[in-house]
């Protein structure tokens, strides 16, 4: 049925992407262009990517499925492939609150992949849950300190979650030897964004 819609709407059936820089870039990242497209369609797009958002050998862009679903944005301390600290909550274009949310399949994903890559570090992930795969995907990663991590303002023992050598102790609520915000943590406005 989904097929005959989109033949109907000279659309192609199957998967559909997206055209998305690899650098941060404040014209273009909601432009969510579609691809497959009408080749004139494509060349209009590519000729308004000018300046330092040319697509080029030295600034490439990727094809990134297109997925459809809620948005969520996740931050973790890892050390040596455990996650010793772990928050994700729902995510918009300028992420600046955060309500601390549980989603068990974005949790045992950051999992997988700290004892995977054994590194070490505070990263921070976007994730899409796709509703038609009904499984979240990340869409991008950053090696970095994120201000999600503020969420852990009520949380005591965080600086010895990213400081310490051994992890300390979890409370009975932290399965899986990941620590979460508090139960009922406060959640975060940025005043300025308000």
């Amino acid at each position: 049925a989904a097929a005959a819609r989109a033949a109907a709407a000279g659309e192609r059936a199957g998967p559909r992407y997206i055209l998305k820089n690899l650098e941060y870039d404040s014209q273009h990242r909601l432009d969510l262009f579609q691809l497959p497209c009408a080749p004139d369609a494509l060349d209009r797009y590519l000729q308004s990517l000018t300046g330092p958002f040319a697509l080029s050998p030295a600034t490439p862009w990727q094809a990134q499925r297109f997925l459809v679903g809620p948005e969520y944005t996740a931050f973790a301390v890892l050390r040596e492939g455990a996650v010793r600290a772990l928050t994700v909550s729902a995510s918009s274009a300028s992420q600046l609150n955060y309500t601390h949310v549980d989603h068990a399949k974005i949790e045992s994903w950051v999992v997988a992949f700290a004892a995977k890559t054994r590194l070490t570090g505070m990263l921070c992930w976007d994730f899409i849950d796709d509703e038609l795969a009904g499984a979240p995907f990340p869409i991008e990663c950053n090696p970095r300190v994120h201000t999600q991590c503020s969420v852990f303002l009520d949380d005591d023992a965080f600086g010895a979650a990213v400081l310490a050598p051994a992890p300390p102790a979890l409370p009975r609520r932290d399965a899986g030897g990941v620590r979460r915000p508090p139960a009922g943590a406060t959640p975060v406005y940025w005043l300025f964004n308000e």
